[in-house]
């Protein structure tokens, strides 16, 4: 009987040390990819419904409206607070290198860095909403299929939800659509350059591990990660 009581108190212990909650720190780096801009077939557009970008928790809003947002983001000149998910400072940043040798390149322009904190438990996490780039929404029209405008009318180049949560292991999602301008043809006047973005899906789903960096590759794009302990 008291070997049962001592199994059982076991098994309540471990149980609780499943569910508790952990704290991570998430590194991002958005980049554009213009080597293989040209070789995107015709039909690669914007075809999935993604979950509404209103779902998630936006970090960026106190730097809304806008036309632009920065490139490197700080939460000592960001106002962003949020119980689960917590914006940190560009002295946190670890991918540096890795952004220095991407805003050289040629063929790359970075349009995000930042790094934020999440709660995570196997009740589930908050997604944070990614917005980054130029805003389109005085420059073009918006079309039915377009999605992620807030109450403010952003229409970024890059703009939907990251969300790190727990499965078995530690599973990171992204569900974002990357806008741009349609090509010039040298004939565009006033009329056609607002016509419709042309709006492409990213959309990843794998597991990450603590310490490593992560490329989520994209035809148009990439997106440098890391995960660590907060």
């Amino acid at each position: 009987m008291l070997s049962r009581l001592i199994l059982a108190l076991c098994v309540m212990l471990a149980t609780f040390s499943v569910v508790a909650s952990e704290r991570y720190k998430v590194e991002l780096i958005a980049f554009k990819n213009y080597e293989s801009e040209q070789s995107i077939p015709e039909h690669f557009d914007y075809r999935l419904p993604l979950a509404k970008s209103n779902q998630g928790l936006n970090l960026l809003g106190s730097l809304l409206p806008t036309d632009k947002l920065p490139i490197t983001i700080d939460s000592t000149k960001v106002s962003a607070s949020f119980q689960q998910v917590s914006l940190l400072p560009a002295s946190s940043l670890q991918l540096k290198t890795e952004m220095k040798r991407l805003t050289r390149h040629l063929a790359f322009s970075p349009l995000i860095h930042l790094a934020w904190s999440v709660e995570v438990s196997p009740q589930g996490a908050p997604s944070v909403r990614l917005l980054a780039g130029q805003n389109f929404q005085k420059q073009y029209q918006v079309s039915s299929s377009m999605v992620g405008l807030d109450a403010l009318g952003s229409l970024f180049e890059l703009d939907g939800l990251i969300t790190l949560y727990q499965d078995q292991q530690l599973i990171l999602e992204t569900e974002l659509v990357l806008r741009d301008a349609p090509a010039y043809d040298g004939t565009a006047t006033l009329a056609t350059k607002q016509g419709p973005l042309k709006e492409y899906p990213i959309k990843h789903r794998r597991a990450v591990s603590l310490g490593k960096i992560y490329y989520l590759d994209h035809p148009l794009m990439g997106l440098l990660v890391r995960i660590d302990k907060a």
